[in-house]
Formats: C-alpha cells, structure tokens, sequence
C-alpha cells in the first residue's frame, strides 16, 4: 500500500472513532486542539512527502497545546512509526520533555532484548544514572516482579518513598500488595495515594475504584466513595462517570449519584453509550427527561 493510501486508510479509523467526516479533513496543518483524525491525515500526507521539517513543526506546536495528553502522544508516534518517521517523532517527544529523556529511554528500549536477571542489571544500571525518572522506575519494577515478587514489593516501597510523587508506582505497588495478601490497612493507605496522585490522570479510576471495593469491607468506605467521586470529577470518560454512578448508588450515595449523572447528561456520546442499560436498572426514566436537570432533585421518590 502507498504510504498516503495507509495514512488515509488510518486517518478514516480514527475518524470513525471520533465521528468525524474523513471528506473534510485538512490538507493544511490543522488546529493544535482538532481532532486526532486531522492530525493524522496532516502527518499522512507530509510524511508522503518526505517533509519531516514540516512534520516536526506541526508536531511541535501540537505538543505546547496536548503535552500532558500521553495516550494521544503515544498514539500519534505509534502512526508516525507506521508512516516511518516514529524514530525521529519519539526522540523529538523525549527532548521536548526532559534534555536527558531521550538517552534514558533509548537506553530502556535496548535492554528489552535481555531477559531476566540479565535485564534486571542493565535497569538498575540505567536507574543509579537516572534515578529521577518515571520511565525507568516502572520498567524496573516490572522487570523485578518477573524475577522475585518480594524483592519487587521492597523496590515498590522504597521507590515511593524515593519518590512520592510517582503515581504509577503507588499504583503498581498496590497490585502487587494483592498479590503477596499484604494487610487491608497497608493495601488501603497505597490504593489511596495512587488514585489521589493519579486523579488528572485518564487512568486515575482504576486505583479509586479499587480502593473503594476493598475499603467498602472495612470503615473507611465512605472516605473511599469521596475519593472515587473526587477523582472522577476530573474525567470525561463516559465509561469512568457511568461506573463511578452505579457505585455511588450501589453503595446509597444518591447525591453524589445525581451530580455523576448530571455531568452523563452533557455529554452527547452518552447517549449511544452502554450507560443507558445501566441507567434501566435504576428509575430514572423521568430525571433522564429532564432538559432542567437539578443535582439537589432526589433520584429516589
């Protein structure tokens, strides 16, 4: 296939992900907050080209406006991979975000050709040169829960400590805490801290929802319903409010279930969504009628 055909055979996945008409996406650098479909196809047909000078400005510029969006980050280098420029787009994103990322990161990719203890020398290596970075604390981790789940527990714990303000590796930790049967207060107080870290994140309910199915069996359920409802105030995923809505009446709180709801209501996607076979199950016929949604309305009559 002719790499402007791939491009525009990618280009028409994403924008039927997106509901976007592929006919009138750009032939011109687009807006840096459009649609990934737009940035795609642009990045298609410079790549077509050869013109990575033009690719590289139209993704510097994207990167001042999304630099904290890693999922579109890393989906936009995947398909400038595919398009054969992932090489120069990824060292481009590691020098944008830290002048040593790109040499830490390099030195990473490399050691997954080695396989246990062997990889576990070359990242503890890379770590006690670059012991600040995300990046290489959770490839270590893993790396070390393949080899010896205890010594991996010690990593986890010493690393938040080293570094509290890692999210994932609270979260990681947490995990592992299941695995090895740790204490309800150890793997609570671990949950807690990932999900809070981790609230701006699009992965941030997974910690707070695990948190609150091991804190509903003890006290602090309600404290944990909170955080889940804290955390899910800073998502837009439908599939995140929707859970966070049948857990929050699941467990009584219908309040915070009618704010979740109300925020449901906004989003036009929802109304495709699964969301409303889960709202079946509740009667909520007329409130979702409602043009005039009012969050201090009871669900329940």
């Amino acid at each position: 296939m002719h790499i402007d055909a791939a491009a525009f055979a990618l280009a028409s996945l994403a924008a039927e992900r997106e509901s976007v008409d592929v006919n009138l996406l750009p032939s011109s650098p687009p807006a840096p907050d459009e649609s990934l479909a737009s940035w795609c196809f642009w990045f298609g047909q410079a790549a077509a080209g050869g013109d990575w000078e033009a690719i590289r400005a139209s993704f510097e510029s994207w990167l001042l406006v999304n630099r904290c969006d890693w999922a579109a980050i890393e989906a936009l280098t995947e398909f400038l991979t595919v398009l054969g420029w992932g090489s120069e787009a990824r060292k481009f994103v590691a020098l944008s975000f830290d002048p040593w990322a790109s040499l830490s990161w390099r030195r990473v990719v490399e050691s997954r050709g080695l396989v246990g203890e062997d990889r576990l020398a070359r990242l503890a290596e890379i770590w006690r040169w670059d012991p600040s970075s995300s990046f290489v604390c959770h490839e270590l981790g893993e790396c070390l829960t393949e080899v010896d789940r205890d010594l991996a527990q010690v990593w986890y714990r010493r690393a938040t400590i080293r570094n509290p303000q890692f999210g994932w590796t609270w979260w990681n930790w947490s995990k592992l805490q299941t695995k090895n049967n740790s204490t309800f207060r150890e793997r609570i107080a671990v949950l807690e801290k990932a999900a809070t870290l981790m609230s701006e994140s699009p992965h941030g309910l997974e910690p707070a929802r695990a948190y609150v199915e091991l804190a509903v069996t003890t006290r602090k359920w309600r404290q944990a319903l909170n955080l889940l409802y804290g955390v899910s105030m800073q998502s837009s995923s439908i599939d995140g409010l929707a859970t966070v809505f049948d857990v929050c009446l699941r467990y009584g709180r219908v309040s915070e279930a009618s704010v979740v709801f109300g925020r449901l209501l906004e989003i036009p996607e929802a109304e495709q969504h699964w969301v409303i076979g889960l709202m079946a199950n509740y009667p909520l016929r007329s409130v979702a009628a409602r043009a005039d949604w009012d969050p201090d309305v009871p669900l329940f009559r």
